[in-house]
């Protein structure tokens, strides 16, 4: 179903704008899931040496009017309910995410799609981090 990166990488996609390049250098560095939880104000577990102290402060200055609503399992809900709409939620190394967005010099964190099925769906909004 839906595993802790695919749920993180929807959430960003709701926090940050496109092409920020903050929240590109900490998800290429360190994953969905930690970039997640810094946008959340969650305390790292280590440091990020890509990011200066300023950047990031400004970085969660930008984040934080995102809606709080973003927690697991309300975003596992909504991805549940848009793959029984018949949409999904493509992400960097799925089968069907589309390679040359990772050429962008700031690639989607996650993409949403349409149809009904993986040969019909095609990316409806990319959001680029």
């Amino acid at each position: 179903m839906n595993d802790e990166n695919r749920i993180a990488r929807a959430a960003l996609t709701r926090m940050f704008t496109p092409g920020d390049d903050v929240a590109r250098k900490l998800v290429a560095r360190h994953g969905a899931h930690p970039a997640y939880r810094m946008a959340l104000r969650a305390r790292p577990l280590f440091p990020f040496w890509d990011v200066t102290a300023d950047e990031l402060s400004k970085g969660l200055d930008r984040w934080a009017p995102a809606p709080r609503d973003l927690d697991t399992d309300t975003i596992e809900a909504e991805l549940e309910t848009i793959e029984r709409l018949g949409g999904g939620f493509l992400v960097p190394g799925d089968e069907h995410w589309p390679e040359g967005l990772d050429d962008l010099p700031n690639p989607p964190t996650g993409s949403g799609t349409s149809g009904t099925s993986p040969r019909e769906s095609r990316p409806r909004s990319a959001q680029r981090h």
